[in-house]
């Protein structure tokens, strides 16, 4: 149950990353970049400790348990969550971003000469393309 719940919040977070990574406003673009060096530079072990210990430690942040509906999560399960989810999701925007930049350059601008808007070329002719090839890449586990 964490591991799903785990990678359909990295899915979310990094379809979010792989758009801020592709933007043209540069503070976005080196946030993303940023952000994914980072959490792909670093072993998981080592962000699951600082996301459940160094924050308290810190007095940050102290994951107590939760009750949602008569559902108990504890705070470790809370942080394991979170840590995972952060982890996978740089590696979910990098199979984003790779997926579309694979694409070639030649089908954007035919979409666009055909009067489509940036959006539409993206939603109906650069993104069908794109999901061919990122789909296995999903399916393949990232973290070793």
């Amino acid at each position: 149950m964490i591991s799903a719940v785990a990678m359909v919040c990295a899915f979310v977070l990094g379809l979010v990353v792989a758009l801020m990574g592709r933007s043209s406003f540069l503070p976005f673009t080196i946030l993303a970049s940023l952000y994914i060096w980072v959490v792909r530079g670093t072993p998981l072990l080592v962000q699951l400790v600082i996301i459940y210990t160094g924050l308290a430690a810190a007095g940050l942040y102290r994951f107590e348990d939760a009750d949602f509906a008569g559902i108990v999560i504890q705070g470790a399960v809370q942080a394991a969550i979170i840590g995972l989810a952060l982890n996978e999701s740089a590696y979910v925007a990098e199979i984003v971003r790779s997926g579309l930049e694979s694409v070639e350059r030649g089908q954007h601008e035919a979409a666009l000469s055909l009067g489509m808007t940036p959006g539409g070329a993206m939603r109906r002719v650069i993104v069908p393309q794109a999901i061919r090839i990122m789909v296995p890449h999903w399916g393949t586990p990232s973290i070793s």
